[in-house]
């Protein structure tokens, strides 16, 4: 099979043995029974240490716009600097799958896809915008998984990650209900390790990150109520003084303290947020 010969001529490269050829064949699909064996190599590369210059030489050599050509259209989709001082689509998709810390296959095909929508939703408003890119992600990676016949576990991770990934925009936001949910699914903890890549890969802020941390470790350490208390409404916390923004994370901020015991009523919910104002 020509794809897997490539795999394992770009895999003796990356262990400086040579370089691959130009790739000379066309779009790539892979059927039920070559799907083991090209997987096993692809998986190879993808986790490889020097997987970034693996996926180097896939564009440089042709390779990638065939085996992945809804990665390969990423190149020269511009991004909005002061998210992506790191230059386009497909350089950010590059090094979030570069660094990944010892990835899985499927972590590592999950970082490759997360973005893959993004030339289809780009758009120019106040700034560079992508709206829904992780929906129509979805349906794309879905067509990828049926053509190179990808194992249901990598498909099903990518998918969600693609689904998923924007939600860490939001997290100081989230309903705690929400949040038990997400932090219950078997792939939380490879979003958060594709996040971390993500982040690192871009703007290079985690403070999101570390909150998305802090909130999992409590919800896992105090079980999920029957009834959760909310003791202070948004509408109470703009009466305080706070935007729209400002007071939805308040009350957010003051659900996690109930949660663990810390405050119990309207008023010291209200004394907590004036505290944190002065």
């Amino acid at each position: 099979m020509e794809a897997v010969d490539w795999l394992q001529r770009l895999l003796l490269s990356l262990e400086g043995e040579g370089e691959p050829p130009q790739w000379k064949g066309g779009l790539v699909r892979i059927s039920k029974q070559q799907s083991t064996q090209f997987w096993n190599f692809l998986c190879k590369v993808l986790t490889h240490k020097k997987r970034r210059e693996g996926l180097e030489l896939m564009g440089d050599k042709g390779f990638l716009a065939c085996v992945f050509p809804e990665v390969a259209r990423l190149a020269g989709v511009l991004q909005p600097e002061a998210f992506h001082p790191e230059g386009d689509a497909l350089r950010h998709t590059v090094l979030t799958v570069a660094n990944l810390r010892e990835p899985t296959c499927a972590q590592a095909v999950a970082a490759l896809l997360h973005d893959v929508a993004k030339p289809h939703t780009f758009a120019v408003t106040d700034r560079i915008r992508f709206n829904q890119h992780n929906i129509f992600g979805v349906e794309i990676i879905r067509s990828l998984a049926r053509r190179l016949s990808t194992p249901d576990h990598i498909a099903e991770l990518a998918t969600f990650v693609c689904r998923k990934h924007m939600l860490l925009l939001d997290v100081r936001k989230m309903r705690l209900p929400r949040f038990a949910r997400l932090i219950s699914s078997p792939h939380f903890e490879s979003l958060l390790k594709i996040w971390e890549a993500d982040i690192a890969a871009s703007h290079g802020d985690t403070e999101d990150l570390n909150y998305v941390r802090k909130v999992a470790a409590i919800l896992r350490r105090i079980p999920a109520p029957k009834r959760w208390s909310h003791p202070l409404s948004v509408a109470a916390a703009r009466k305080l003084g706070l935007s729209a923004d400002e007071a939805v994370r308040a009350v957010r901020e003051i659900d996690l303290l109930a949660l663990q015991g810390k405050v119990k009523t309207k008023q010291q919910a209200i004394n907590h947020i004036l505290r944190r104002r002065k």
